[in-house]
């Protein structure tokens, strides 16, 4: 959690040029800490956080890209972080795309909105 704190910061002043306390890393890091061990609970969710049947990932049929997302809700600081990846037909790395959007939304809503962005991204890119 340190760890990613520091990334983020590092993060913010290379390409925003916004410089944070030293001590708001350390906080940084215990709200992610904390949103991850509420996640962990029962009480939080009805639902499993790992689904039970394994998973594999294949690549798209030849001459298209496959775009997966995923996204994470983080109540403490009111922000969700959506992500995506590109690949094409070889399974090869094309893109990645990290945000971070103030905003609080159900995970349904999160996943959906995440989706958008990387519909969005890829028509920018004319990606088709």
């Amino acid at each position: 959690m340190v760890c990613w704190s520091l990334w983020n910061r590092r993060n913010n002043w290379v390409w925003n040029m916004i410089a944070g306390l030293v001590f708001g890393a350390h906080a940084s890091a215990l709200n992610i800490l904390h949103d991850w061990k509420r996640s962990q609970t029962k009480k939080h969710s009805s639902r499993p956080v790992i689904s039970s049947s394994p998973r594999r990932w294949f690549p798209p049929p030849q001459g298209w890209i496959k775009v997966n997302i995923d996204a994470a809700i983080f109540e403490a600081t009111g922000s969700i972080w959506i992500s995506s990846v590109i690949r094409n037909d070889a399974g090869e790395f094309i893109r990645a795309r990290v945000q971070r959007i103030s905003a609080n939304m159900q995970p349904r809503e999160t996943e959906a909105f995440s989706l958008k962005e990387a519909l969005s991204w890829t028509k920018d890119l004319n990606l088709k």
